[in-house]
């Protein structure tokens, strides 16, 4: 097991990522290095230096039976190469997490921002690396990012996995429905209230003397 582009291994609640994978029987990250780029030494995992924009080096291809990567992908120009060393990576499996709908979001001198996928976009990237997307679900949240959870299986790697049949996205992605959608007088004035706060300074009517 590898998590990929992992930095320090944690989660946004402050739990390691690590914890998630609890069949695991050996777990290590990859990292780049730069700002929110490399685990500076803090962890006891094994880790490799990976750019995800270069050949594959020979001693990590099929190293690992799943391979994991969340919230990568859009940072980096040369998608299409990174998700194949991705494939390239694992025996098995290759998880990812990926936003559908989400705001720019740049760390300058760390990361830019260039991509948004869809289910069918990654349903195309696995089949261009000879996988078949087994999973793809998502959180359906009203005014916020939406992200897409994937799981690949290479497919002479089929078998292995009955469990799983390949998902019918029309009936079952809803991911994002809310885009477009009319808004209620209710949010339009919460919108505009939010907006003139911003652009006046002004304090909510409560705290305005």
């Amino acid at each position: 097991m590898v998590n990929v582009s992992a930095w320090k291994d944690k989660d946004k609640e402050g739990n390691s990522y690590q914890n998630y994978f609890v069949n695991a029987e050996s777990y290590s990250i990859t990292n780049y290095g730069g700002e929110e780029g490399d685990s500076e030494g803090e962890l006891s995992i094994p880790e490799y230096s990976l750019d995800l924009t270069q050949s594959l080096p020979q001693e990590l291809y099929r190293k690992f039976d799943t391979v994991f990567n969340h919230t990568t992908l859009e940072h980096i120009y040369d998608n299409r190469t990174a998700f194949k060393n991705l494939c390239d990576m694992a025996k098995d499996a290759v998880v990812v997490v990926v936003p559908w709908v989400q705001e720019v979001h740049i760390i300058k001198g760390a990361f830019d921002d260039y991509w948004r996928y869809s289910p069918y976009t990654m349903e195309k990237l696995y089949e261009e690396n000879g996988f078949s997307m087994v999973v793809c679900t998502c959180n359906n949240d009203f005014n916020t990012a939406v992200y897409l959870f994937c799981i690949g299986i290479r497919n002479e790697k089929l078998s292995k996995y009955p469990q799983f049949s390949k998902i019918q996205m029309d009936n079952n992605i809803i991911a994002g429905q809310w885009i477009g959608e009319p808004l209620t007088c209710i949010q339009i004035r919460s919108v505009l209230r939010e907006t003139f706060h911003k652009i006046f300074r002004l304090k909510p009517r409560k705290e305005r003397v």
